[in-house]
């Protein structure tokens, strides 16, 4: 299939494009750069570093990829941005690349929309289906697990993970690890409840879900402390219970713990 280059596209020499890639006006495109087939790169964006973007992907107006991390002690080195498939990267997002290291990346995964204005900082790591809505702001090393959606000016600490079908209200400040399955609100955050509208459009067993609510009432319906929690959980087996000490257990900043209900 044939690429469709626009005539004022500045393409670096070096730079490798694949197959069917649409390019449009005015596209800067850097010299180690990697465009996977069947990309959709619209005018003015912009993708430089080691980059690899991956097939189906689409870069719209004004995006900046792979551009040096805006941590003000780097020092130089080869810095990366690993991005997978059928994305979707909306009007004037960032995404910046790793601080140097060999072989770190700052990574995307599959099937990801990140809309206008978001800012992906260096090391974050995203998996798969997370909808970042407009001018979400990830700090450096953050981890958004799959199928997250996070509402439009949210702004996360470095090093937070965000649990797997968890939503993040919009205009929230996130400093705490944030649990899968739930939904959490406000400035400072606090827990509003389980994510149900995930558990119905993903079609989760009436199983899963009773086990995601028992889990849900060790943590916040019975006066545990954390490690009070943990320990009855990791008693239980099951794979959401399983899934729940793990994160717990991995959590680097602590897990957010307040509720908007301590009944």
């Amino acid at each position: 299939m044939k690429n469709l280059i626009h005539e004022r596209a500045n393409i670096s020499e070096g730079a490798q494009i694949g197959k069917g890639t649409e390019i449009g006006p005015n596209v800067y495109i850097g010299p180690n750069v990697i465009i996977g087939d069947n990309c959709r790169l619209l005018s003015n964006s912009y993708i430089d570093g080691d980059t690899v973007l991956g097939d189906n992907t689409e870069v719209y107006p004004s995006a900046v990829i792979g551009t040096i991390t805006q941590a003000k002690d780097f020092s130089g080195g080869k810095s990366g941005v690993r991005i997978g498939k059928n994305n979707i990267i909306r009007e004037f997002v960032t995404i910046n690349a790793t601080e140097g290291e060999v072989d770190e990346y700052t990574r995307i995964g599959d099937n990801n929309l990140i809309m206008a204005y978001s800012h992906v900082a260096h090391h974050c790591v995203l998996h798969n289906n997370i909808i970042m809505s407009n001018a979400v702001n990830l700090a450096g090393h953050v981890e958004v697990f799959s199928n997250a959606i996070l509402g439009g000016l949210a702004a996360v600490h470095q090093f937070v993970k965000i649990g797997s079908y968890s939503i993040i209200g919009g205009t929230s400040k996130v400093i705490k690890d944030i649990i899968p399955y739930i939904k959490i609100d406000g400035n400072p955050s606090k827990i509003v409840g389980l994510n149900v509208i995930a558990f119905q459009r993903n079609n989760f067993s009436e199983e899963k879900i009773n086990n995601i609510k028992e889990v849900y009432k060790i943590l916040f319906r019975k006066g545990h402390n954390v490690s009070q929690a943990l320990e009855e959980i990791g008693a239980i087996d099951n794979d959401i219970a399983k899934e729940y000490f793990s994160f717990i257990r991995s959590s680097e900043r602590g897990i957010l713990f307040k509720t908007i209900c301590n009944k």
